[in-house]
């Protein structure tokens, strides 16, 4: 098995009738721009006592009575585990060139031998696979161990099991005030030792991070505004991204928090830099696959993306749909308000998106 990449998210009362037309598609977009979809082990897979698998955080958490509104977990999820030929079939048809999964370290390692059979149908397919390493899944175990990842420990067990998937593939309450900050510390060392490792002793493939990315703009064009959305930017984005380009968090971040904000040694900032290269299930069925906002969205971001590889230079060589089907979520409710897909009882059906996908993704004649 091989992977060519590794990466360490309303009720509409008056319908609107759209055109599934598209003003742009994949022809607009530079020669090998990749177009895919994306998943997470926890909220697609179930299986949760197969092929032994253990407990992650969010199998306790969703367990957990109050935790969750609506009372569901992801035991099964949309059995992505059992059912991914289906589904890679369907994203086949849809023209779909990538899929970025991730790999449950609950799974690992009985459970490799899944993701070997999921990876080699998706090549089977043409479908190029972007795994995750790590999407929020923590081992139980090692979160009662020691705290998971508030502990230093955790940064060599993470390295190691990134190791093993890269030799197998062939390639309690706390203190609000500090552990974000040690967590998100951890995490980036964790992330840089991986790629280090990966560079040195693995070759053929990339390696990245994903982020989840919210964008603030000021309210007022007044100097105040502008300097607070950009702190709010820096404690957001620039709380990871500025690690990995100049080996240390923004300087806002620096001044406000003090010393509760870990320092990089010279070491760790020399590893760190440059390492890498609205529906709801509730109305009718028929209501439920109109996704007019969603097509709007993506119609609207994938244009304006294609006018900042134009017109700017951007060097963006691909673009993930999140996600691929609603499934376990991760915030109040388990239920994810932004697929492409919309499952019922396990059966898959195709929202409006769907078919502007198709359209958008259809080879230029």
């Amino acid at each position: 098995m091989a992977f060519t990449s590794i990466v360490v998210p309303v009720l509409i009362l008056l319908e609107i009738h759209i055109c599934l037309s598209v003003e742009i598609n994949r022809a607009d977009f530079p020669n090998g721009f990749l177009f895919g979809t994306a998943s997470s082990a926890f909220q697609y897979e179930g299986a949760v006592k197969e092929d032994g698998r253990a407990p992650s955080v969010w199998d306790t958490f969703s367990h957990t009575s109050g935790k969750v509104i609506d009372f569901s977990n992801a035991d099964v999820a949309v059995d992505h585990y059992h059912r991914f030929e289906e589904d890679i079939q369907l994203m086949k048809d849809l023209g779909m060139d990538a899929y970025r999964l991730s790999i449950s370290w609950s799974f690992f390692p009985a459970g490799m031998d899944h993701y070997n059979k999921l990876i080699n149908a998706l090549l089977a397919k043409g479908i190029e696979p972007y795994v995750t390493l790590y999407h929020w899944d923590l081992p139980q175990a090692l979160e009662d161990k020691y705290k998971g990842w508030l502990s230093t420990e955790i940064i060599k067990d993470f390295a190691t099991f990134a190791e093993r998937v890269f030799r197998n593939s062939g390639t309690g309450a706390g203190n609000s005030a500090t552990e974000p900050y040690i967590v998100a510390h951890n995490v980036l060392i964790s992330h840089a030792s991986v790629a280090d490792i990966y560079r040195k002793k693995y070759k053929g493939g990339s390696l990245g991070i994903a982020f989840d990315v919210i964008w603030f703009e000021p309210a007022t064009n007044t100097q105040e505004d502008i300097e607070a959305a950009q702190r709010a930017q820096d404690f957001q984005l620039g709380w990871f991204v500025d690690p990995l380009m100049f080996g240390d968090y923004p300087s806002s971040m620096r001044s406000r928090v003090g010393n509760r904000l870990p320092k990089f040694s010279p070491s760790e900032s020399t590893l760190v830099k440059g390492m890498d290269d609205p529906n709801s299930i509730l109305i009718s069925m028929e209501e439920a696959l109109k996704d007019e906002k969603r097509i709007r969205y993506y119609s609207g971001y994938l244009s304006y993306l294609q006018k900042a590889i134009k017109d700017d230079g951007c060097n963006v060589k691909g673009y993930f749909a999140w996600s691929w089907i609603i499934a376990s979520g991760q915030l109040d409710t388990l239920q994810d308000l932004v697929s492409i897909l919309l499952i019922t009882i396990l059966k898959r059906y195709p929202k409006q998106s769907v078919q502007w996908f198709k359209n958008f993704l259809k080879p230029a004649k």
